[in-house]
């Protein structure tokens, strides 16, 4: 037994600990510092209603009154019995749970403002004389101090007794385990709940450079960057039982999966496997060397696309586990929604992360020159390349195939043989390459039609659609529209040095809009906004009139308005009415049944107002 002050709590926790004990029982405001700093194991020793029963008997006895109103002031940690026992002791409770130790005499004045008869108070310590001054000050005579009764002790003791059994266990189970992991030829991390390392085996302390001490109580992300941390924190919450990804570490690519431990019918962390991917032999490394010195570097990963909404997470979570594969992916996409840049990711998170980035726009290649473009030139006379084309420069790398519907058919066949058999054209004949590619594609197509009306070839299709990854449009994830818009606003308002407020209503008007041109359309409508407007605040009513002056209603083949911008059922009826009464708010307004105060509110409201001269 050791009695401190509750600020020396957990140094002297620490002490202890340095002398072997392994478990600690402590009461109030120490049991909270010790487990803050995550010294040692606690059990709390809490007040039991045997113990509050007696303080309680104690102060109506000084008091002489029926049922008085008694303040309980303390941690709250130190009352978890206090249930039922004002019908059995014959008073009013109320209780004042502070948040540490300094709090307790500013509640103890408090409690005899609010009206209370008397005070069960935690002293804690005997040298306590602040809480003790602000007692005998608010309740002179009838306050009490706790006292911790034998039976809550010998509770706290049995628990401790139970608590250090367990843990004796749960040593002897991890030598055995650790034992275990260092003899895996793959890398083992063990997380908690918090995505904190709790241990990591051999192969991680060589891979990271760092002793196990070193990283252990670290978050997972800060030693391992570029690790999915949503994926982990799915797991951890329930959300999904496996996750698999690979990253990067000192130069290292890792394939990661991972699986929730359960304890019991609780998670409680996570393992992560890590298997290290083959190291690139010499020829390989002057090869890399050659492409980087060519300009064929991916810069782009997933931490630099700007939209964090659940379709595009989801969309963010699938890319990573293609990541690991080697197989050809079919990314589709409009335009403005980061393709290229999904690209750069997945190429920077695979196997072939150090080799070159090879990027072909087919749709820019003359049908003629494409597969010279794609495959090369090849002397046969001389019996070598002329040139090696984007195929031979991707070697060990990634060629990105946008726009891949528009290769002519006889250069889809090429490319189909490239992939699935290493045979490449030469002008006359087909050559065996052995060339280490990683085939991405784009398309702002649909396939499926192409192959139906025999524009596209069925088994190339089939070859890519296996690991096809739609990234979603904008307008899926409509709340990331204003808070982009707030972004790029923000960034052109600094740029170009202008002062300009937009009210909140007007950045969620641009939620209505679709957005065909996604990223790409917003960022310059922005940019636009910024520029153009001679306003200091810009309100709902005018960022409407300005996305329609943009982006103008288009005519269908019967020459009807089709509206490019989503509106109330009631603006269209105001719109509607206006134009019968060709502007005429007045009759508009008897049209509609409202007065013209209020169709007037309700132009401005809806956007209407400018077109009108309001």
């Amino acid at each position: 037994m050791r009695a401190v002050r509750d600020e020396e709590a957990a140094e002297a926790a620490a002490e202890v600990a340095a002398d072997g004990v392994q478990v600690l029982v402590a009461q109030g405001f120490q049991a909270r510092a010790v487990k803050e700093r995550e010294i040692l194991p606690v059990v709390e020793l809490p007040f039991s209603t045997a113990d509050l029963g007696l303080a309680v008997r104690k102060i109506r006895e000084r008091l002489g009154t029926e049922r008085p109103v008694i303040a309980f002031v303390g941690a709250e940690s130190l009352f978890p019995h206090r249930e039922g026992l004002e019908e059995l002791f014959g008073f009013r409770l109320r209780l004042y749970g502070a948040s540490g130790p300094e709090e307790v005499p500013k509640l103890i004045r408090k409690a005899a403002f609010e009206g209370a008869d008397g005070l069960a108070l935690d002293v804690g310590d005997e040298q306590d004389e602040f809480r003790i001054q602000a007692a005998e000050e608010s309740f002179p005579g009838a306050w009490v101090q706790i006292e911790t009764g034998t039976d809550s002790i010998r509770a706290a003791l049995d628990g401790a007794e139970r608590l250090g059994e367990s843990l004796e266990r749960e040593r002897n189970n991890s030598a055995r385990l650790t034992a275990i992991l260092d003899l895996s030829f793959n890398g083992v991390i063990r997380l908690n709940n918090r995505r904190e390392i709790v241990a990591v085996n051999r192969v991680i302390e060589t891979v990271l450079g760092k002793k196990a001490a070193e990283v252990v109580g670290t978050p997972v992300e800060k030693v391992m960057q570029g690790i999915d941390r949503d994926s982990i924190e799915e797991i951890l919450n329930g959300g999904q039982e496996l996750f698999a990804g690979s990253v990067n570490v000192n130069g290292a690519v890792l394939l990661v999966a991972g699986a929730p431990l359960w304890l019991g019918n609780e998670i409680n962390g996570a393992v992560l496997i890590c298997r290290r991917v083959r190291a690139e032999d010499g020829a390989e490394k002057k090869r890399r060397e050659d492409r980087e010195s060519s300009g064929y570097v991916a810069v782009g990963n997933f931490d630099q696309i700007a939209r964090t909404g659940p379709a595009m997470r989801r969309c963010m979570q699938t890319a990573r586990l293609y990541a690991c594969s080697r197989s050809p992916i079919l990314l589709r996409g409009e335009t403005g929604t980061e393709v290229e840049l999904f690209a750069e990711a997945i190429h920077n998170n695979s196997v072939q992360k150090n080799g070159p980035f090879v990027t072909v726009n087919c749709g820019a290649v003359p049908e003629e020159e494409q597969a010279a473009v794609l495959f090369g030139k090849y002397d046969l006379r001389h019996k070598e390349w002329e040139t090696e084309g984007a195929m031979g420069a991707a070697s060990c790398g990634t060629v990105f195939l946008q726009e891949v519907e528009r290769l002519s058919p006889g250069n889809q066949f090429l490319l189909l043989a490239a992939i699935s058999r290493q045979m490449y054209w030469n002008r006359e004949s087909m050559v065996r390459r052995n060339l280490s590619v990683r085939v991405i594609a784009s398309s702002q197509e649909e396939l499926e039609p192409l192959v139906s009306r025999g524009q596209f070839r069925r088994d190339l299709y089939h070859l890519l659609r296996a690991m096809e990854l739609r990234i979603p449009p904008l307008r899926e994830d409509r709340e990331e529209i204003s808070r982009l818009a707030r972004a790029y606003v923000g960034g052109y308002l600094e740029r170009y040095s202008k002062y300009m407020e937009v009210d909140e209503a007007a950045y969620l008007a641009l939620e209505q809009f679709p957005w065909e041109g996604n990223l790409l359309q917003l960022d310059r409508f922005c940019e636009r906004l910024v520029l153009g407007s001679r306003r200091r605040r810009i309100d709902e009513s005018f960022m409407r009139t300005l996305m329609e002056e943009l982006y103008p209603e288009p005519e269908t083949e019967e020459n009807e308005r089709k509206p490019a911008l989503w509106r109330d059922p009631e603006a269209e009826t105001i719109a509607r009415a206006l134009e019968e009464c060709a502007g005429n708010r007045a009759r508009a307004a008897q049209s509609l049944g409202i007065s013209v105060t209020t169709l007037w509110r309700r132009m401005k409201k809806y956007g209407i107002s400018e077109k009108y001269g309001v």
